[in-house]
């Protein structure tokens, strides 16, 4: 078995760490999970902002002065588009850590 000092290409932004082949005392360049976990988070944390934010404007105007996604004048339904931006709301919140600790799952 031979191995590459060169990080595999189906692994695009990810950060590597060199360590020793136990087996051949070779020099291999593996992920280095700490660093990646690190800038998934704050990948993810911007996702939950943006989301945050759209569910947020979105339930202060409603109707964006536009149109609304599903009239409230129709019985029982009209109101999910708001449960829906609720929902993506309180969502986006616990990712973020901004909720209080009884409300996280």
């Amino acid at each position: 078995m031979t191995h590459s000092n060169r990080p595999p290409s189906d692994i695009s932004n990810s950060k590597f760490i060199n360590v020793t082949c136990p087996s051949c005392n070779k020099k291999v360049a593996v992920p280095d999970e700490a660093a990646n976990a690190q800038d998934k988070a704050s990948r993810n944390k911007s996702f939950y902002f943006v989301m945050a934010a759209i569910c947020g404007l979105y339930l202060v105007f409603p109707t964006l002065s536009v149109f609304e996604l599903i009239p409230d004048a129709i019985p029982i339904i009209g109101s999910l588009d708001e449960a829906a931006a609720t929902t993506g709301l309180l969502y986006s919140l616990n990712g973020l850590g901004w909720l209080p600790s009884f409300f996280r799952s």
